[in-house]
């Protein structure tokens, strides 16, 4: 009899571990995040069900590092995974209904699952180690991508992503494409940005070129530039920019300008920073009335009077001056300290 009670013990046990089924989502952090996206209690177990409702997901900074079962999650539309632990992203591959997605700063490289992606309007890689950007040549909806700290050659395949907007590439080995651009690397040829007729923005940071002619002839062929920054270029002559109409917003700081008197050929400018150059004489900055931001720092400026008929200033940053005198500005009302 005992030995019959046994047996029945050890086969009930064994019956019921084998109806046990797996978890659904297997990495416990991403568990969680997901049990807090849907309302559930911490022990509740997370069915396939569950996972179809999901519309959006935040789970950053989570530390997940297996994305296991979220391809069940079909109508995900939006998802932030970045600051985890992640190295692959095939579930991400049925996904086909996101519209947002976040994976910066992962150790992802391979990138080949979103290529089915097509719905994507947002999408952020920045810090993921990637080199390959292939995949991405299919995503013509997108209008935002990031892509900045990793290890781009090849920017070919964003050739075809007609409707971005906003675009950043700081601290890859390479250069860029439309509506936004940021670039921040030792690029010997800008050239290819001629193409780019769609571009509203544009950053070029420290290129040091032994002359910016290849600069200008770029900025020649973006006439719809509203907001440049062009730190650390070596810029003397600012010619070429003033017959970018559109601007509204000009950076040229650590450039070597001494001379403003262009600058009034460009009145639509709401705001420009000329920090760390060689001006010293303000006179003609009177003139550029519709300045609300305006951002002067170390330069050798001592006499600020003509500022004080800028009356639409909001921002002015005027340190590391020799300026004794600072009254002038006292009648600018708007100024927001």
């Amino acid at each position: 009899m005992k030995r019959f009670y046994l047996l029945f013990l050890i086969l009930t046990v064994f019956l019921n571990c084998s109806l046990v089924k797996p978890k659904v989502i297997p990495d416990k952090n991403l568990a969680a995040a997901v049990r807090a996206e849907l309302g559930l209690d911490p022990n509740e177990p997370i069915l396939e069900k569950d996972l179809r409702a999901l519309k959006r997901l935040m789970a950053m900074h989570r530390g997940i590092k297996d994305l296991t079962g979220l391809e069940k999650a079909t109508n995900l539309q939006v998802l932030f995974l970045d600051g985890n632990k992640i190295t692959s992203i095939t579930p991400l591959a049925r996904l086909t209904q996101l519209k947002g997605l976040n994976l910066r700063h992962n150790r992802i490289r391979d990138i080949a699952p979103l290529t089915k992606l097509t719905e994507l309007i947002t999408l952020d890689l920045t810090n993921t180690g990637i080199d390959n950007i292939i995949p991405l040549a299919g995503l013509t909806q997108l209008m935002h991508l990031q892509l900045s700290r990793n290890e781009i050659r090849d920017i070919t395949p964003l050739t075809k992503l007609t409707k971005l907007n906003t675009l950043k590439l700081s601290d890859v080995t390479t250069l860029s494409s439309p509506n936004r651009l940021k670039l921040d690397n030792e690029i010997d040829d800008i050239t290819p940005l001629i193409a780019l007729k769609q571009l509203t923005e544009l950053e070029l940071q420290g290129h040091q070129m032994s002359d910016a002619t290849q600069i200008f002839s770029v900025l020649a062929e973006l006439p719809k530039l509203t907001k440049l920054k062009l730190r650390l270029n070596r810029i003397g002559d600012i010619t070429p920019i003033t017959r970018l109409t559109l601007l509204r917003s000009l950076v040229l700081d650590s450039n070597q300008i001494v001379d403003i008197t262009l600058f009034t050929e460009m009145a639509q400018l709401a705001s420009l920073s000329l920090r760390n150059c060689q001006i010293t004489d303000l006179t003609l900055i009177a003139e550029m009335t519709q300045l609300k931001t305006l951002l002067l720092v170390r330069n050798q400026i001592t006499d600020i009077t003509p500022i004080a008929e800028l009356t639409q200033l909001k921002t002015l940053w005027i340190s590391g001056n020799d300026i004794r005198d600072a009254t002038p500005i006292a009648r600018l009302t708007r100024l927001e300290f």
